[in-house]
């Protein structure tokens, strides 16, 4: 099996917003998270809800996850008023879920967890693809001309 694995996004449609969840992969130390509200949104909704959302996704695939929100025309809500910073970073350490609103530097993040069969095994429910797969579809599509 190839070295490098390319999980597909997930995407849920909520009452005001939707979220799409990028699953982490052996070059990355995190999965990423946006939360994408089609509404108009206080910036303390849209922390809570960030907040809300990266528990969420981390008690159903444990891996540190990067989250932001995005307001309705697509660009990135400036938390920094209300928090640190507009992005919170959500980890496990010593198996209790810690959320920080900050970006962490590499050495804050559990070692080791982002190797091949664990990702295999924690997305379990989740299609992927390998880079020898996708280099395979590349190749007879540069073949056929498409």
């Amino acid at each position: 099996m190839s070295k490098k694995l390319y999980f597909n996004s997930i995407k849920e449609k909520k009452d005001n917003f939707f979220t799409e969840y990028c699953p982490a992969n052996p070059d990355k130390l995190f999965a990423s998270l946006s939360v994408n509200f089609i509404d108009d949104v206080e910036d303390e909704d849209a922390a809570k809800e960030l907040s809300n959302q990266s528990k969420k996704w981390i008690e159903k695939y444990p891996i540190s996850i990067m989250a932001s929100a995005f307001d309705k025309t697509g660009a990135l809500i400036d938390l920094s008023k209300i928090k640190s910073a507009s992005h919170s970073t959500t980890v496990i350490s010593n198996s209790k879920v810690k959320e920080h609103w900050r970006l962490l530097n590499d050495s804050e993040f559990p070692d080791g967890l982002l190797d091949c069969n664990f990702l295999l095994k924690i997305y379990s429910d989740i299609d992927f693809r390998t880079e020898s797969e996708i280099k395979e579809k590349l190749y007879c599509a540069q073949e056929t001309g498409q």
